[in-house]
């Protein structure tokens, strides 16, 4: 779908209009906007400004949201299978019950992000500053973690161990040594 300005997508979306499959939307701006259940599967968001954005039960599967700031966004029980999320910053975003299967979180701003209960298996966060997370009931398993953060991170031990860890900086700041 060609790139659609940004007044015409929430005009759309105000008028009952959720399906925006495909849709390029790369490089826009959307602040505090209220996009519930909206479905965006193959879109390319890449580079765009989500502040405070709200995405819950969105259904997003194969989305690029690569360099995207979602800083502050509501992601509840969003639909990311196979997303594409590299480079992104998702610092404080709730992705509280999020399913982030095979999603590329690679390189990612995390700090602070409420991933509690998300599905991430054999996700991609090679990389990922997961910082004072919470990831509390969260499936990580097959979860590339390797060079990643999670200093002060809560998470359940026992899924920690169902990840892939590397040079891994651990909640309590030591460093796995798993290679």
């Amino acid at each position: 779908m060609a790139s659609k300005s940004y007044h015409i997508l929430t005009k759309d979306y105000n008028k009952g209009r959720r399906d925006f499959i495909g849709i390029d939307l790369s490089s826009k701006s959307w602040f505090q906007t209220d996009m519930r259940g909206v479905i965006l599967i193959g879109a390319d968001l890449s580079k765009s400004n989500l502040h405070r954005i709200n995405l819950t039960s969105a259904r997003m599967s194969g989305i690029s949201l690569t360099k995207a700031s979602l800083t502050k966004a509501n992601l509840t029980f969003s639909c990311l299978i196979d997303a594409n999320l590299q480079g992104s910053n998702l610092c404080s975003a709730n992705m509280h019950g999020a399913i982030l299967c095979q999603a590329n979180l690679s390189e990612a701003n995390l700090k602070q992000v409420n991933l509690r209960e998300a599905n991430l298996l054999n996700a991609k966060l090679f990389k990922a500053d997961l910082s004072g997370a919470n990831l509390l009931g969260a499936d990580l398993k097959g979860v590339d973690l390797r060079e990643a953060c999670l200093k002060d991170a809560k998470v359940d031990h026992k899924e920690l161990g169902k990840a892939i860890l590397g040079k891994t900086v651990m909640p309590d700041g030591s460093v796995s040594n798993i290679a």
